[in-house]
């Protein structure tokens, strides 16, 4: 499946790196360790994907892969480099594993096509950078033996890459951004149908495996203008909570590998994601309608700039894993941190005190579109609540309403009626 970029770029305009979520008209929505595991099928129980950030990489290389990269080019020209600091180039080492692997190979050959198949998936699928043409090699001390790879947290040091890339993408003058951005574009996919598009018949048959692999196939985009930014931006402006899918698993859980719910005890586990330097904040308490939960106004959290700020520029004898030492500690206690909301049970008075409290606090308008639209639906609603209801005036408001998918509005101004 093509990556979405002008999808990708409507949900980065919404990111806010205080909360790590995306910022909508009807609140906050975000990308979760549930997420991950069941789309991807990447495990999230397990050690954080820390460690060294200065070893003899060309020498790992010859050990774990069996082949070395030639030295590189020297400075200022070492971004044309086959092996530049941590980050191998592509074609490269594509071009050292093209041959099949013989049938009477050694049980180390085999590891070393192996490891080379799990850094290109790491490198293109979870921890993309903005280049996308190079994969990093630090994660090869992770899989010597191969068995140990199963050990580890990728999930979670996954989703701390896509955090990072979505803060810094999220600034003024950034042009590119890396991570798992097929996650991204498919958690739009599955949470909002009206940008979703349609599988052209004959419907492909359902694969076994992450839930990812059920959009394989061809894709019809005669419903729905994908590509053009200024529909996505119109898209997610005047979205209602009506129409979010708000737990599009949650039928679909039971047909899954097990693999890919092996880790829900800590799917709302309020813990620091970890990837080697990288250290950011899973607050899933902010999106507990996600997991079938009422959302309470959530306090202020700190996801913390300067954190943020941290990167391998003159940090390469740095230890992480003493750096991060309290945050370890925090991720090897995930069991005790899981938050607890109530369950969804059709009464939406908790709405009121949650929009009030997220209305203070968001950035409500991305375009002067955006705008434009709020606008109109807020004057549609203050002149509806002041007419009779029955009454011809009301019920032409109503229709209008209807019309632009903003009766979710008037149903939040009802209960907060009610609740008064």
């Amino acid at each position: 499946m093509e990556v979405d970029h002008a999808l990708i770029t409507a949900l980065v305009e919404r990111w806010r790196p205080e909360t790590h979520t995306f910022h909508l008209p009807h609140g906050e929505m975000g990308i979760t360790l549930q997420d991950i595991e069941v789309m991807l099928g990447v495990p999230i129980d397990g050690l954080p994907v820390t460690g060294s950030v200065k070893l003899e990489w060309p020498l790992l290389c010859r050990d774990l892969l069996g082949h070395r990269p030639p030295d590189p080019v020297p400075h200022p020209h070492e971004n044309m480099s086959i092996l530049a600091g941590v980050r191998l180039r592509v074609s490269w080492l594509k071009e050292q594993f093209r041959g099949p692997i013989p049938a009477d190979a050694a049980d180390e050959v085999v590891q070393q096509h192996a490891r080379y198949h799990i850094l290109v998936w790491l490198g293109s699928i979870l921890f993309m950078d903005k280049s996308a043409d190079r994969v990093s090699v630090m994660p090869l001390q992770f899989l010597n033996p191969i068995s140990d790879a199963k050990r580890y947290s990728w999930g979670s040091g996954a989703l701390a890459w896509l955090y990072r890339h979505l803060c810094k993408a999220s600034e003024t003058k950034a042009k590119q951004i890396g991570g798992a951005l097929m996650l991204v574009q498919l958690w739009a996919y599955s949470r909002f149908p009206v940008i979703c598009p349609v599988t052209r018949p004959p419907q492909p048959p359902v694969e076994a495996g992450p839930l990812a692999r059920r959009w394989k196939g061809p894709k019809s985009t005669t419903k729905h203008a994908t590509h053009v930014l200024a529909a996505y931006r119109a898209s997610l402006s005047s979205i209602r909570a009506h129409q979010v899918v708000w737990e599009p698993y949650i039928d679909l859980l039971d047909s899954l590998p097990q693999y890919c719910t092996a880790g829900q005890h800590i799917w709302r586990a309020i813990v620091p994601l970890i990837y080697f330097w990288i250290v950011e904040e899973h607050h899933p308490e902010r999106v507990f309608c996600q997991f079938g939960m009422k959302q309470a106004p959530p306090e202020i959290v700190d996801t913390s700039v300067d954190l943020h700020r941290i990167s391998l520029q003159g940090k390469l004898e740095r230890t992480w894993p003493q750096e991060h030492a309290g945050y370890i500690e925090r991720w090897a206690h995930r069991g005790e941190h899981v938050a607890e909301a109530p369950i969804l049970d059709g009464d939406t008075t908790y709405l009121v005190a949650y929009m009030e409290s997220y209305r203070r606090m968001t950035r409500r308008y991305i375009t002067r579109e955006s705008a434009y639209w709020d606008m109109l639906v807020e004057s549609n609603v203050a002149s509806l609540l002041q007419c009779e209801p029955g009454s011809e005036l009301y019920n032409q408001l109503l229709r209008t309403l209807d019309l632009v998918g903003g009766l979710s509005r008037v149903q939040l101004e009802n209960a907060r009626a009610a609740s008064e």
